[in-house]
């Protein structure tokens, strides 16, 4: 993954990405804090901030890092913490609905705009669907 602020930067990291025999997806460029939401069945799993040491949420910073630092239920400010995590759980609920899903188990990643749908999200530690299901009230996942 990289970031391009310039034509160059935006040409070598075309040039990287080709040593990989990947195809490159140029994406804007959304600032601020990540949150992610779970849905399970039909319902929106407590909102999960993720704060990470380097620039990206990436392989490297979800697996390897122990300074990645999730948040859950999500540490929104508490004045306007409950109103505006249930609103970005109604949306992104709202959002995987409208793109036909019917699985089980998705996850949106918000940046104050969705920034992917995952309709096969992991179930394993390092998962953040266990993580958002953990402070809900229904048992336990086994993962």
């Amino acid at each position: 993954m990289s970031r391009a602020d310039s034509a160059t930067q935006l040409r070598e990291a075309f040039d990287e990405a080709a040593h990989f025999g990947a195809r490159s997806w140029p994406k804007q460029f959304v600032s601020g804090p990540e949150y992610t939401v779970a849905i399970l069945g039909d319902r929106a799993l407590p909102s999960i901030r993720i704060d990470v040491s380097g620039e990206f949420y990436d392989f490297d910073a979800k697996y390897r890092s122990h300074e990645t630092l999730f948040s859950c239920p999500s540490d929104l400010n508490p004045a306007r913490s409950l109103r505006w995590r249930s609103g970005v759980e109604r949306i992104s609920h709202h959002r995987w609905r409208s793109l036909g899903s019917r699985r089980c188990y998705a996850r949106c990643r918000w940046r104050l705009a969705v920034l992917e749908v995952n309709t096969v999200p992991g179930m394993t530690s390092h998962s953040l669907v266990p993580m958002a299901q953990r402070p809900w009230a229904c048992p336990s996942l086994n993962y």
